[in-house]
């Protein structure tokens, strides 16, 4: 249970105990008994009141935020690496780009950012989708691109730079807006392997998804 609603409730407590000991210990309240008892019992029913609705308005309030939370879509996205065939001869990497949303709720402006990274180049393969993408719940999609050839005429060879000893990263990001609000999140980090010509994800990419 969140801290606020103690805390509230906390003072409130002990707003109603001195209160309480006021009435009974102060020789300023010229009250009789009964009047004292009333006035115990009527700071008891305020302060168990003001408890209670601070509960049921907190509650209220962490329900309607799930509530909207759950509105949220999600895109669970990542690349897939595969070797194809070229006139049943030789084999060139192909890099498929597949990303689904995952919930029953729409996006409306999905904008799809892919970024190579290199030692002191950045290549920018955000084109390859179109911005502000309509997407509905549990659509899948995707989209195949030639890694060699579509990154070096952009200005990297990938294979290149990591014979100079480069990591090339691939950075995959997607950005929408939710609660008029935009929302831009980190999917995943993959780094360039030259020798099995893929792809390899980075182990705790997952860390830090949220700009």
């Amino acid at each position: 249970m969140d801290i606020i609603p103690i805390i509230i409730s906390s003072l409130i407590f002990a707003i109603s105990v001195t209160g309480i000991v006021l009435i009974i210990f102060n020789k300023r309240f010229l009250l009789s008994n009964a009047e004292k008892v009333h006035s115990i019992i009527s700071i008891i029913a305020c302060g168990g009141g003001l408890i209670t609705a601070t509960i049921v308005v907190y509650s209220f309030l962490q329900t309607n935020e799930a509530f909207i939370l759950s509105q949220r879509p999600q895109l669970l996205i990542q690349v897939i690496s595969v070797q194809e065939k070229i006139n049943n001869k030789d084999t060139v990497p192909v890099s498929w780009i597949r990303y689904e949303n995952i919930t029953q709720n729409m996006f409306n402006d999905l904008t799809i950012s892919l970024t190579i990274r290199s030692k002191d180049k950045i290549v920018d393969l955000s084109y390859l989708f179109i911005e502000n993408m309509q997407m509905i719940g549990k659509d899948s999609r995707r989209r195949k691109f030639y890694p060699l050839e579509e990154i070096a005429n952009k200005g990297i060879n990938l294979n290149e730079e990591t014979a100079q000893g480069n990591i090339v990263y691939f950075d995959v990001k997607y950005e929408f807006t939710f609660c008029g609000k935009r929302e831009k999140v980190l999917a995943q980090n993959y780094q360039w392997n030259s020798k099995s010509q893929v792809w390899d994800i980075i182990i705790g990419s997952w860390l830090d998804r949220m700009e």
